[in-house]
């Protein structure tokens, strides 16, 4: 399949679900596991001198651990299940999107 579609085909139809269903409450969230995370490490971390650097350390650790398990995923998802991976790509792209969440939360503010 051309490489474009690999990419697109995730983006719509995560934004479709995004717009369906917005963010239900309850649901687990990648975001909390990932807020978890920063919890933990301030726990460990924010203690005594050097809180600058060690919330630097932190941050690169995450972000570079969040970048490789998702490459590595869904580098492999392409390679072994084009179906498996647009599931997975598409929930991911549902879940990174508030588009449905911020309007109606915008629309309160008026």
């Amino acid at each position: 399949m051309a490489k474009p579609l690999i990419l697109i085909i995730p983006f719509v139809f995560g934004y479709i679900f995004d717009l369906l269903l917005g963010d239900p409450e309850g649901w687990p969230h990648p975001v909390i596991l990932f807020g978890n995370m920063i919890a933990l490490g301030e726990r460990l971390l924010n203690k005594n001198s050097y809180k600058f650097l060690k919330g630097m350390l932190l941050t690169i650790v995450l972000c570079t651990a969040t970048f490789c398990f998702l490459y590595f995923t869904f580098t492999t998802l392409v390679a072994f299940n084009l179906i498996i991976y647009y599931v997975a790509a598409s929930t991911l792209v549902y879940y990174a999107l508030a588009n449905k969440s911020l309007i109606t939360e915008g629309q309160k503010v008026f």
